[in-house]
């Protein structure tokens, strides 16, 4: 090589690994051992190339002077009294103390973890995998995110099934309700403007005139939560015109009649003084729905995020049933894609079968684990998440920590909740060690490569579990039946079994290092395999009975209409995931973080003004920050984007787990079924 020679340098195969509908394959670029760029993979269908900006900032993300590099420990919970320890000290202390609890207890009960979706990737439930090999222990069950949407439709249709969302393009109407993929999910925008170019019809109904609805044909502005209602009068509509084929309906649908029935006593000028949407609107959309096909309907995530949310989403269920768009080509309803539970998920199948493990509600956890006492939870650790800033009852969690002996937290930064714990370990982003990912939107099956040499001491969760196995495995044999001598490869090689094989077309797993791979196509036939059955969709549904539910989907809530009663809304941020990549410079200029926006009229009537410093409070605390006026929002609604200054968080916090029926319990966490009220900053009520 001559002397101003330069060398390529290397490209790697990547996934980023975020809380994100794209699961964005990825191509990194190495020199030296160090990443020096990333960009899209083309080879990936739906991301087509390109990234999102928090995709390009990985550079600065995996090499931040803020990323944690060695473990630390904590002197008193809480005091930021940080002390740098080894490994093999950070695994004597856990190691001590899980023993000494087993032996105390006479059991593993008392151990307990907190794990969700930081860090998407298959081999991301090492820990899990561990806490099942230790025999019964205290276990998160649930989802945080979008189980209410999932559990609502399970009430009507008995198959779950996400269309290809790449299918978009070819729908003569598109319908997003409550989704906004200008920031959420940029990669279905390039779907739905190519449709929108070739002549479809553009729809969003969300309370929030979002970047989304800018770009739409049609915007529906609905108040929050009275979703049920708008689509109930547009059923009305819909049988009061006969747009709708009554022998299709009948051969579908079980409770179908029941269903209408109640739908005739729907009042139209009801519907409208709920929704906030004017019966000609109501009228429109009822008539595109009955008369444009194929569509395609969207339930985007912020829409169930209330426990009347079930009755919400199948209400909505019922009119793309109605105007038989369920199951048709190019069209159908857009939710969830299962996908990563049609793999065998093995590492975190390591318990012996019916194991008793103790379980807790993920969003209850603080509440519900503070009631065990036989024996208490006295062990927690917390991985891939960041309850302290995300979950809701804070200050419940605050007193679980208060009763657990050792937390330990893993993570790439010095989060919140990682303050407040006792062992902080440093963990790697996806560029340091290997991975697998599937997508909970789009049908895409990606490998993720080690491309680079973790950031100074940072392990993955699979190392870190190896390392703490053979320790506890020194002390006390076959304390735990994880199989620590498996590396990632050999994880990955078992979930690419053959089912997976013939799902994906894969000869072997190697061919994923060349490109992603697609689901193939005879598992899309869902929708055609369900109509041939008997009455599929069910509306009158005894199941949602035995759950405490209506057995229709019909709807009970109530418009708030007291000046200062606020519905508040924290919408995701358009350069954050959370509370993740908030600390990026090259990210931080994100519109409005920190702010609290509200319409110029309720801002009029708490004679508040623009600019103005506020106190946000309702009976679970109070925070304070900055308000914007914004003519653009609905009255009695604060919109405050997730992340920034403002620990919104604080004031979520509703009725106790005990309380709820089963629905609920299985739902969703419950963000937007809270009240907030403004004062001045200072003033006194």
């Amino acid at each position: 090589m001559g002397k101003f020679e330069q060398k390529e340098p290397k490209v790697y195969r990547n996934v980023c690994p975020r809380n994100c509908y794209s699961t964005c394959s990825m191509l990194s670029f190495v020199e030296n051992g160090k990443l020096v760029k990333v960009m899209g993979d083309r080879k990936h269908g739906y991301t087509e190339g390109k990234l999102c900006a928090k995709g390009y900032a990985y550079t600065q993300y995996v090499y931040s002077q803020e990323r944690l590099k060695y473990p630390l420990m904590q002197t008193k919970r809480g005091s930021g009294n940080w002390k740098r320890i080894s490994w093999d000290e950070a695994f004597e202390v856990i190691a001590n103390k899980m023993l000494e609890l087993n032996k105390r207890y006479d059991s593993n009960l008392s151990l307990g973890y907190n794990s969700f979706s930081g860090n998407t990737g298959f081999l991301h439930q090492a820990l899990q995998g561990m806490f099942e090999s230790f025999g019964p222990h205290t276990q998160p069950i649930g989802n945080p995110c979008l189980s209410t949407g999932r559990e609502a439709l399970k009430y009507n249709v008995p198959i779950e099934y996400n269309p290809p969302p790449e299918r978009m393009v070819h729908s003569n109407m598109i319908v997003l309700w409550g989704a906004n993929p200008a920031r959420t999910n940029i990669h279905q925008m390039k779907f739905i403007l190519r449709a929108r170019d070739k002549g479809a019809t553009f729809v969003v109904i969300d309370p929030i005139f979002t970047e989304t609805a800018k770009l739409a044909d049609i915007y529906v502005q609905i108040r929050p939560g009275m979703d049920g209602y708008l689509t109930m009068g547009m059923i009305k509509v819909i049988l009061q015109n006969k747009w709708f084929n009554t022998e299709n309906l009948n051969q579908l649908i079980e409770g179908g009649e029941a269903f209408l029935e109640e739908i005739n006593q729907v009042s139209l000028a009801d519907v409208t003084r709920m929704t906030g949407v004017p019966e000609e609107a109501i009228r429109e959309i009822a008539y595109l729905y009955s008369h444009t096909s194929p569509i395609s309907t969207w339930i985007g995530f912020g829409l169930q995020r209330k426990l009347t949310s079930v009755q919400d989403i199948r209400a909505i269920d019922a009119l793309v049933t109605v105007t038989e768009n369920r199951f048709i080509p190019n069209g159908g309803l857009y939710y969830f894609h299962p996908e990563s539970e049609r793999f065998p998920l093995s590492m975190s199948k390591q318990g012996k079968p019916n194991q008793l493990n103790r379980k807790v509600n993920i969003n209850y956890f603080a509440e519900e684990a503070m009631q065990f006492s036989d024996p208490p939870v006295m062990f927690l650790w917390i991985n891939s998440r960041n309850p302290l800033s995300q979950d809701q009852h804070l200050s419940e969690w605050y007193r679980l920590l208060d009763q657990v002996e050792l937390v330990v937290t893993t993570d790439l930064y010095m989060t919140q909740t990682a303050e407040m714990a006792d062992l902080v370990l440093p963990t790697t982003t996806q560029f340091e060690a290997m991975d697998l990912h599937v997508s909970y939107w789009n049908h895409w099956l990606s490998l993720n490569q080690k491309a680079i040499e973790p950031y100074y001491e940072a392990k993955s969760d699979l190392e870190i579990v190896r390392g703490l196995v053979k320790v506890l495995n020194g002390k006390v044999a076959d304390f735990s039946s994880f199989p620590a001598e498996l590396e990632a490869i050999d994880w990955i090689k078992q979930e690419i079994n053959d089912e997976v094989k013939v799902r994906y077309g894969l000869t072997s797993w190697e061919q994923l290092l060349k490109r992603p791979f697609h689901l193939q196509s005879q598992f899309h036939k869902i929708g055609q395999e369900l109509e041939k059955r008997e009455k599929p969709f069910i509306f009158k549904s005894k199941k949602a009975v035995q759950d405490g539910l209506p057995a229709l989907p019909i709807c009970q809530t109530e418009v708030q209409t007291n000046k200062n009663k606020f519905i508040l809304l924290t919408p995701q941020s358009l350069l954050r995931i959370h509370s993740q990549f908030e600390n990026l410079s090259w990210l931080n200029n994100d519109s409005k973080a920190g702010i609290l926006f509200i319409n110029e009229t309720s801002a009029k009537n708490l004679d508040l003004k623009n600019g103005e410093q506020v106190m946000i409070y309702n009976e679970n605390g109070e925070v304070y920050g900055e308000i914007e006026l914004d003519k653009t929002l609905p009255e009695n609604t604060v919109v405050i984007n997730q992340g920034g200054d403002i620990p919104i968080n604080l004031l979520i916090g509703g009725r106790k787990g005990s309380e709820l029926n089963q629905a609920e319990k299985r739902g969703s966490t419950p963000f937007y079924d809270f009240y907030v009220s403004l004062r001045k900053r200072g003033k006194r009520q």
